[in-house]
């Protein structure tokens, strides 16, 4: 059974972090190619979600309130020695239960890559406006009423 985590910055442990830091550039910086700062100091604001088995990160993403009472989320992830097991389904629908749990009526904004379009219409989020590039990949605005 895997193991479904809600983490502040401070709960994380240095291993969760350090782990959680060597996806994000996996995935983004090298595997995208995305030349941008992924520190952004909002790690310290945000809610880390882990979805782990026996101590290792399947998948992740992070969780943040905007001044505006906007619910996001973002730097969602599949580990890569571990894609097409589902473990990025499971982590959205596990993700979006509990938002739905403790944000109810609040509306939920992503950047989504726009080839995961599909991906998030099937947790509910509906598109919002034309594509746009954001660090040179194509993106779409999504959002949802929890």
């Amino acid at each position: 059974m895997n193991r479904f985590d809600i983490l502040s910055y401070e709960e994380l442990t240095k291993d969760q972090l350090y782990c959680i830091l060597r996806l994000r550039t996996e995935v983004f910086v090298v595997e995208q190619r995305i030349c941008y700062q992924d520190m952004d100091n909002l790690d310290q604001q945000a809610l880390h979600v882990l979805l782990q088995h026996q101590n290792t990160i399947l998948a992740y993403a992070r969780v943040l309130t905007t001044d505006k009472g906007q619910i996001r989320f973002g730097r969602v992830l599949t580990a890569p020695d571990f894609r097409g097991q589902g473990h990025g389904k499971e982590l959205m629908q596990r993700l979006m239960n509990w938002l739905h749990q403790q944000y109810k009526g609040k509306m939920l904004h992503i950047h989504a890559q726009a080839y995961l379009q599909t991906f998030y219409q099937n947790f509910g989020l509906e598109t919002q406006g034309e594509p746009y590039i954001l660090e040179d990949i194509a993106h779409l605005s999504m959002t949802k009423q929890l």
